[in-house]
């Protein structure tokens, strides 16, 4: 099993609320690909959205690694 602090304790807490931020970081990344065709390279929002696409991957990848170090945990 994985060996886990104070930290992983206060935050496996929150593990329900976590499979909800994950599924909301999914739902939103899905509208933002099916928004990319719609934007021209090159501009304003363009940049906004891969920017948007980096914090989203980013958020999923931190989420969902705290998730699955807390499953992974002893009871």
């Amino acid at each position: 099993m994985v060996d886990t602090g104070p930290l992983f304790e206060t935050l496996c807490a929150y593990q329900d609320v976590m499979r909800g931020l994950v599924a909301l970081l999914v739902v939103m990344t899905v509208l933002l690909v099916f928004s990319l065709p719609f934007l021209e390279p090159g501009t304003g929002p363009y940049a906004i959205a891969i920017v948007d696409i980096g914090l989203l991957v980013g958020a999923f990848v931190l989420v969902g690694g705290t998730s699955l170090v807390c499953a992974r945990r002893e009871p």
